[in-house]
């Protein structure tokens, strides 16, 4: 188990399982994070709250395409998008296209709440977004019941 917001792994008391790797995002930690929430959460309900990814430049959509292309191979229960920039944007309308399920859109101030008002006793959740997002207070939040 890493700290810090690095692919930190912790169980609740209800079984829900909260993968917080929060610390900072690039597409390819992104795109593991996402592979490691399918294999901790086979056979659980998987719920993703991922932040857009900032400073990709002009590659900003087509990271944003892959990440998105990642999250709905991983059979999602539910999909928050933290962000409110293209590359929100991006993973909310691709994901609606690949999924036809439009995923839920929140800051950091309203995502915590959220989750809480739709994960169940076993769940699997991962928190993944950049350490200026917020996430990493967010995942702590929901460590507890």
């Amino acid at each position: 188990m890493a700290t810090g917001g690095r692919m930190a792994v912790t169980t609740r008391t209800d079984g829900v399982t909260v993968i917080n790797d929060a610390f900072n995002a690039s597409p390819e930690s992104v795109l593991a994070a996402l592979d490691a929430l399918t294999e901790v959460g086979r056979g659980r309900r998987r719920i993703a709250v991922l932040g857009e990814i900032a400073e990709l430049g002009d590659a900003s959509v087509e990271w944003h395409q892959h990440v998105t292309d990642a999250a709905a191979r991983a059979s999602l229960a539910h999909l928050l998008v933290v962000g409110t920039g293209e590359g929100a944007d991006v993973l909310a309308d691709a994901y609606t296209a690949a999924t036809g399920t439009a995923p839920d859109r929140h800051t950091a101030d309203t995502v915590s709440a959220a989750v809480r008002a739709i994960l169940l006793p076993g769940d699997v959740l991962l928190v993944k977004g950049a350490h200026a997002l917020g996430l990493g207070a967010v995942a702590d939040q929901l460590l507890t019941v």
